[in-house]
């Protein structure tokens, strides 16, 4: 079974594109799928022949449903007031 990425990166000269791939959850910010597109722009922006970096979806349908208000009130109920401060920063 194939597997995808739920967020995939690639170089078309000097444009780095960054494809959200997670349109099936609307592209909802979790703490993992925050640290997956960090870490993407990360990359692209270590890179000296990416000029520009594009942020995009897969079929253009949902570019970002916002935060994952589950995960806030989880934090919240498990007292964990730290991660949650991360995770809103």
């Amino acid at each position: 079974m194939l597997q995808m990425q739920d967020v995939q990166g690639r170089l078309q000269g000097s444009l780095g594109v960054i494809r959200l791939n997670r349109e099936h959850r609307n592209n909802i910010l979790t703490p993992n799928f925050t640290k997956q597109i960090k870490r993407s722009v990360e990359t692209m922006n270590i890179d000296h022949s990416v000029k520009f970096i594009y942020l995009t979806t897969a079929k253009g349908q949902s570019f970002c449903n916002g935060t994952d208000f589950r995960t806030m009130m989880h934090f919240k109920a498990e007292g964990q007031t730290e991660q949650l401060t991360q995770y809103l920063g």
